[in-house]
């Protein structure tokens, strides 16, 4: 026959004490859950939150850079690699290069709705370096979304698109007016570099019915532009179409520069 063995004072605090070691092991996993599993702790990464005054659900702030990453995903491109293109990490080695950071972050500072930058001249001069730096910026800071269009990759589709498959031109465009900011890379690149200021620029009728249709969208919405380009405002406008040229004129304001400085791909 088995007794039992009537617990003593000491078993009775062992027991609570293990049960209160228990408790504080399951408080502290459930606040290491609350706090670490959520990327946003504000909307808990439900990407939308309760606001008072609409009486409605709005995006979150952290919307706008999840938005950008699986864009990256999808399009194949690294979320990591793509965040070393901020702008505290583009160099300042040569004094050209210091000034089109010190206007970029002057851009993001004072940056106001509709307001656009524009980067032009030879190519190897980290133009697109800096217009992905300000992209970057004004997403992570300001929680702004953006769309980066390549113009020698992007067109052939549009033009396919135009005259073949409307609806979906036509969404796109929507697309490229409405979204916060756009950077265009490459304004009226054709296969061939254009340095010769005497060569004019020859762009297809198509192509620039598309682009003027977006540059104006953006123009009359107060959208902001970031523009690189290896052809001058003054080409632009003189020889491939004034109404667009002075467009981008007007939205870039101050907001300019020509690079030509040496090429760094040529001595990589």
């Amino acid at each position: 026959m088995a007794y039992l063995v009537k617990p003593t004072k000491v078993d009775y605090i062992q027991a609570i004490n293990k049960a209160r070691a228990k408790q504080k092991m399951y408080l502290e996993n459930r606040i290491h859950v609350n706090t670490m599993v959520y990327k946003c702790s504000i909307c808990k990464d439900k990407e939308f939150i309760w606001n008072q005054d609409v009486k409605a659900m709005v995006p979150c702030k952290c919307r706008a850079i999840r938005n950008m990453e699986r864009r990256l995903k999808k399009s194949g491109l690294s979320v990591e690699e793509y965040r070393k293109k901020c702008i505290e990490n583009f160099p300042i080695d040569r004094e050209e290069a210091c000034k089109m950071k010190e206007l970029a972050m002057d851009f993001i500072a004072n940056h106001k709705k509709g307001e656009s930058i524009i980067y032009t001249g030879k190519s190897g001069t980290m133009k697109t370096s800096i217009c992905m730096a300000i992209c970057l910026d004004l997403t992570v800071k300001k929680a702004e979304e953006h769309l980066y269009f390549s113009y020698r990759d992007e067109m052939p589709i549009l033009r396919w698109q135009m005259f073949n498959k409307a609806d979906a031109y036509q969404e796109r465009i929507k697309t490229l007016i409405n979204i916060d900011n756009l950077f265009i890379d490459d304004l009226f690149k054709t296969k061939k570099s254009v340095q010769d200021k005497e060569i004019k620029l020859d762009v297809p009728a198509t192509d620039l019915q598309i682009m003027f249709q977006i540059i104006n969208g953006r123009y009359m919405n107060k959208k902001t532009t970031i523009f690189s380009s290896e052809y001058s405002l003054g080409q632009i406008i003189k020889d491939v179409d004034e109404a667009t040229g002075t467009r981008i004129l007007e939205m870039c304001g101050r907001y300019g520069m020509n690079c030509n400085d040496i090429n760094r791909r040529l001595i990589r």
